[in-house]
């Protein structure tokens, strides 16, 4: 639901509710646990985890194996998607008292008793923020029309492409282009087209969302990857992701005049790129469709071969313009970075790089130990790098967490990248199956009434909320945190538990709190050098299935150089609206 706002001075806060990762670990019953609070707030619904124990740690169980019920005052939540999710969703019936889960798997089981009443902050979190040391320029955010173009066509009307393009304030539209276009080659001449030899009729669905974004958001930027080039360029004659590019330049080319074509019929319908990536995660061998390159120096000889041919047909055209070019879009950053040979043949390849590339594009799904967060500094400090923009260009929630859980999920690792080094940041899917609530809408084909065919998941509403306060080329700026009574996560692939994010706009400036932990968390903000709240205050909350917060409720307090506030257990809290102290209160 749109967010009611109201104002007190030039101060805003803006809160949503996205229920998810809890604490606290009970002792376990035949290598089972359910974890949580130990106390629960009567008035919003909880997230407790059922976690088996492994050689590597404790992990979440399987919900498809899983049985869970509750004793006592509380009920279990079905998930919108009415799959089984874990963690599982539970809501307490009563003011006080006390409940109990119970967990089963097979033979193995598992209980835990919870207190109902109000929860005190179980942590702090102590930032201090410089604005005079910016880091970076946000460029905004984005969302896919990719595997799933077909989950558009449930929507009445123009209801999906109105929360999408109209209730959020989105930067970027990603399509792919498919390899179904052109089924043997047109002709022997590179530079010439036969429209005969093309059948555009698998882009419709795409280029139909795009047109319809457009129409109500003019402003938006689209941005073209390449599935696969058609199986007959391909090595065995397949588009599947395990197969690459045929050897030889004139194969090259070839892929440059698909592009072309494309680019050429998508004009036609009014539909124009501003960005183009010639690959999709090149570097992993996928099973669907795809173009897998296992050299990373071959990979570069075909940007560089692919992308000089492209300029020359589009140099030749007295309509279309070149796009600015993303590379690599591989699975995450670590693919360039934490190898050798590929370190060695950006360095070797550094000028055409330099010159060429517009946008150092990587998704956001490869991790290691150490890796995380410092995933976009080491991308940052390679040589052909520097000062281009860095952006995320795809991650999703992949796995049965369920609508809560994967709201905070999203906001966690929104802010996680984009504090990071990250300064644009892309959702897989605007329009996603609701299996494993992967998507910002979540689709389901075969519902029938009253159960929906697609609805707005709770990580649409953080998307939104963050999207809606912070406007692209906002400037991110340093922030220092510490965090005491809050249990950290390993460094591998996992942000912090209380992620944060602050900028500096036209309007003010911006900071966002996402409290990913169970329990309520205190904020205590600190200023360094120019930049303070003005004092007052807005707080609303942008979810489903929860109800406005009030300043009293977030124990706000502000002044001209420090601030401080309760953050919700598992909330997205937006402050906006601070102005620099006039010159003599600096």
């Amino acid at each position: 639901m749109p967010a009611r706002l109201v104002t007190r001075g030039s101060m805003q806060i803006i809160l949503s509710v996205a229920i998810a990762l809890v604490c606290a670990p009970v002792v376990a019953q035949s290598m089972l646990r359910v974890v949580g609070p130990k106390t629960l707030d009567p008035d919003r619904p909880h997230l407790l985890r059922v976690e088996e124990q492994t050689k590597q740690g404790w992990r979440l169980v399987d919900p498809a194996a899983l049985v869970v019920g509750v004793e006592g005052p509380a009920s279990l939540v079905q998930d919108p998607s009415r799959q089984a999710m874990n963690p599982v969703t539970v809501r307490p019936d009563a003011r006080e008292g006390a409940f109990t889960v119970n967990a089963a798997q097979g033979d193995r089981s598992a209980s835990a008793s919870f207190a109902i009443g109000p929860q005190a902050p179980a942590g702090s979190v102590r930032l201090q923020i410089n604005p005079s040391r910016v880091l970076h320029e946000f460029q905004g955010l984005g969302g896919g029309v990719l595997f799933y173009d077909n989950q558009w066509e449930l929507s009445q009307g123009d209801e999906i492409w109105k929360w999408c393009f109209e209730d959020v304030h989105a930067t970027y539209l990603h399509l792919l282009a498919r390899p179904d276009y052109e089924r043997a080659n047109d002709n022997d001449d590179w530079r010439t087209i036969d429209p005969a030899g093309f059948d555009f009729k698998a882009s419709n669905r795409a280029l139909k969302v795009a047109e319809r974004a457009l129409a109500i958001d003019p402003n938006l930027k689209l941005y073209l990857s390449v599935y696969s080039p058609p199986a007959w360029m391909k090595v065995g004659e397949t588009t599947r992701g395990s197969a690459g590019l045929k050897a030889g330049k004139a194969y090259r080319q070839e892929f440059a005049e698909y592009v072309f074509a494309y680019l050429k019929h998508a004009a036609s319908r009014g539909v124009r790129f501003e960005y183009f990536a010639p690959f999709n995660e090149p570097d992993w061998t996928h099973s669907q469709d795809g173009m897998h390159v296992k050299d990373f120096a071959e990979l570069v000889g075909l940007f560089d071969d692919i992308t000089t041919a492209l300029a020359e047909l589009i140099e030749a055209d007295d309509d279309l313009e070149m796009p600015r070019l993303i590379f690599p879009d591989s699975l995450g950053a670590g693919a360039l970075t934490r190898t050798r040979e590929n370190r060695a043949v950006l360095t070797a390849n550094r000028r055409m790089l330099e010159e060429k590339v517009d946008v150092w594009g990587v998704h956001d799904y490869w991790n290691t130990a150490g890796y995380w967060p410092v995933r976009f500094e080491e991308l940052r400090a390679l040589p052909p790098v520097g000062a281009k923009p860095i952006w995320m260009t795809e991650w999703a929630q992949r796995d049965n967490r369920g609508d809560l859980e994967s709201a905070n999920q999203y906001g966690a690792n929104i802010l996680n990248a984009l504090r990071s080094g990250a300064q644009a940041w892309m959702v897989f899917e605007w329009c996603h199956p609701s299996g494993n609530q992967s998507g910002l809408i979540s689709c389901d084909w075969g519902a029938k009434p009253p159960h929906k065919r697609y609805w707005r998941s709770q990580a649409y509403y953080t998307f939104q909320q963050l999207a809606n306060t912070t406007p692209a080329g906002a400037q991110v700026v340093d922030v220092s945190a510490e965090l005491s009574g809050i249990a950290k996560p390993s460094s591998k692939g996992q942000s912090l538990p209380v992620e944060y994010l602050a900028l500096k706009t036209p309007q003010g400036m911006v900071l966002h709190v996402a409290n990913t932990t169970g329990e309520p968390v205190t904020v205590e903000v600190e200023w360094r050098g120019d930049g303070g709240p003005a004092g007052g205050a807005l707080v609303t909350d942008a979810l489903r299935h929860s109800r406005p917060f009030t300043t009293d409720e977030l124990a706000l307090r502000t002044n001209r150089r420090s601030a401080s506030f309760t953050a919700p257990a598992n909330s997205l809290v937006t402050v906006v609206g601070w102005v620099e102290p006039a010159e003599g209160e600096r």
